[in-house]
């Protein structure tokens, strides 16, 4: 499993960036799926991650019927607290938060 602070290479740009970095641009929290929407730092091209606490999953929404996200790369997030609320997304990690409106 890769690590939080894996660099990530950008393929619409080339320049490299990282899960913890992808969580700090995170605007938005799908509802339903729990896809968390970011943008990346380089070029503000959507990602999408499903997080759990302690752990990052970084893929892609399809249909197939309906919306499904396939995961495509697992991230170890030791620290990493989520609780999905009625209207927001609270992420934790550590000393830092986050909160994500889902819309």
């Amino acid at each position: 499993m890769k690590q939080v602070d894996d660099p990530i290479r950008c393929h619409a740009c080339g320049q490299t960036y990282t899960v913890r970095q992808l969580l700090a641009a995170a605007y938005r929290c799908l509802p339903g799926l729990y896809v968390t929407q970011c943008h990346t730092p380089c070029c503000a091209i959507t990602e999408e991650l499903f997080l759990r606490d302690g752990q990052v999953s970084r893929g892609y929404l399809y249909a197939a019927g309906a919306p499904h996200f396939a995961a495509m790369e697992e991230y170890a997030a030791p620290g990493l607290a989520v609780k999905y609320g009625p209207d927001d997304l609270f992420i934790t990690w550590n000393e830092w938060t986050h909160n994500v409106p889902i819309e």
